[in-house]
């Protein structure tokens, strides 16, 4: 009996160890910074978790506490550490010497960055008394650093870097302050390349005509949907009017998602990757059961609506690096969508072409794509589907009955305006039609 107590004991223990260890170490690592370029000098407010200088090996007393009588030599040495985990950079030039202003250990209640003003009298303020138990893992380092720079006018920049334990774990919060008090905001996540805080507006759309041509090219769903709505097509001009009407319908929804148009709410999101998913299902039976062409434009510009919910979740995630320039951001990002999507039906046409005239039937190599395609987008519905079914909906007000009703209006009106469009494209006469009109009227 007193053995199995022994051993009973032996594992809460150790369980008790496991779960302390566990919650010593959180999911996320908060950082907050606030930049402000001021004369010959950028000023960067950091507050950092003190579970992020851990190998700075701060002063410690026999159980584990700070030692706070101690600490300002070794505060030096945290704060290399850090410059060496988030750099700065003036005009791509990484700013590598800085003058420690101050620096002070916060206690974890400490709310005092939630502003500037605030930060920089707490940092600039009294610090914790000698007496104060604050374990080595728990509270603040917060820093105030001077940097040289050349002129408060330069292009600045930062990239956030990770040593061992850290990465996959970070968010940083950024506030720059520009030398006429307008304010960018950004949050990071992770490692992260050079991110500009106030890009000229050729900065900002050369970075975002990057990010739309990736975000489609990287995107499978939509290169999917692109494939099967275009394998069926062997000469490009018959391809044209559905690829423009599901360009037309994405960019409408990616520009009325990006003015505010878009409902909240993680079930949103989901529901839209299911009816991605989707369009793919219904877009590849079609190919396979060899259905009629002529009305698939209407078919592309009806899932072209709800594509372009899900380009506008990746661009309100990107819109914090376009500065004071989202117009051109938004513009440049749809372009370079476009430019994926060209770069895309540019290899499918020719190389469909190819694999039908050479390798199998088009006939049978349609369906055999179109089964394949149908088959994967379908396992993405399902799971997708499935995770919507446990999400909590929004509820059914007025609100959300204004909502239905609105996009119901852009819709018909965007609807309409296509069908117009296509109309006047069908009744256009061939060159060979309008030469055999003109003789008529020549003749008599």
């Amino acid at each position: 009996m007193e053995k199995k107590a022994l051993a009973l004991a032996v594992l809460l223990m150790v369980g008790l160890q496991a779960y302390v260890r566990a919650h010593d170490v959180p999911e996320e690592i908060l950082f907050q910074s606030y930049l402000k370029p001021a004369g010959t000098q950028l000023q960067v407010l950091l507050r950092i978790p003190l579970l992020a200088v851990t190998d700075t090996n701060l002063p410690k007393n026999g159980t584990g506490y700070l030692a706070m009588e101690y600490l300002d030599p070794a505060l030096r040495d945290a704060a290399n550490q850090i410059a060496a985990g988030i750099v700065f950079l003036e005009n791509d030039d990484r700013l590598s010497q800085f003058d420690m202003a101050s620096a002070r250990i916060s206690l974890p209640s400490d709310k005092s960055f939630d502003s500037y003003d605030a930060a920089l009298a707490h940092v600039r303020g009294p610090k914790l008394p000698d007496s104060t138990q604050l374990y080595y893992n728990q509270g603040y380092l917060d820093l105030e650093l001077h940097y040289p720079i050349q002129s408060p006018g330069s292009n600045f920049g930062i990239q956030v870097l990770f040593g061992k334990g850290l990465a996959n774990r970070t968010h940083t919060f950024v506030t720059f302050i520009r030398p006429d008090g307008a304010t960018r905001a950004f949050q990071l996540v992770d490692q992260t390349g050079v991110v500009r805080l106030d890009p000229s507006r050729l900065q900002a759309s050369w970075v975002f005509l990057t990010a739309g041509l990736f975000r489609f090219l990287d995107g499978i769903d939509h290169l999917l949907f692109i494939v099967v709505l275009a394998l069926p097509y062997r000469r490009v001009r018959d391809l044209v009017g559905a690829v423009a009407a599901f360009a037309l319908a994405h960019t409408l929804t990616l520009i009325l998602a990006s003015i505010g148009f878009m409902p909240s709410g993680a079930f949103f999101a989901t529901a839209i990757g299911a009816l991605i998913a989707l369009s793919i299902v219904y877009v590849a039976v079609e190919d396979a059961i060899d259905v009629n062409l002529k009305r698939r434009w209407m078919v592309a510009f009806g899932f072209g609506l709800v594509h372009g919910f899900g380009f506008a979740f990746a661009l309100r995630d990107a819109l914090q690096y376009a500065g004071g320039h989202s117009v051109a951001a938004l513009l440049s990002f749809n372009l370079g969508l476009e430019l994926g999507q060209i770069i895309i039906l540019a290899i499918v046409v020719p190389m469909s072409a190819l694999l039908f005239t050479h390798v199998v039937s088009e006939r049978a190599g349609i369906v055999v794509i179109s089964v394949l395609a149908a088959h994967t987008a379908w396992h993405w519905m399902t799971e997708r589907a499935a995770v919507l079914q446990l999400m909590a909906w929004p509820a059914l007000d007025l609100a959300l009955a204004a909502t239905v009703v609105r996009w119901l209006l852009i819709l018909t009106i965007g609807a309409g305006a296509l069908w117009f469009l296509m109309g006047l494209i069908r009744k256009k006469p061939s060159p060979s039609e309008f030469a055999e009109e003109k003789s008529i009227v020549d003749s008599q």
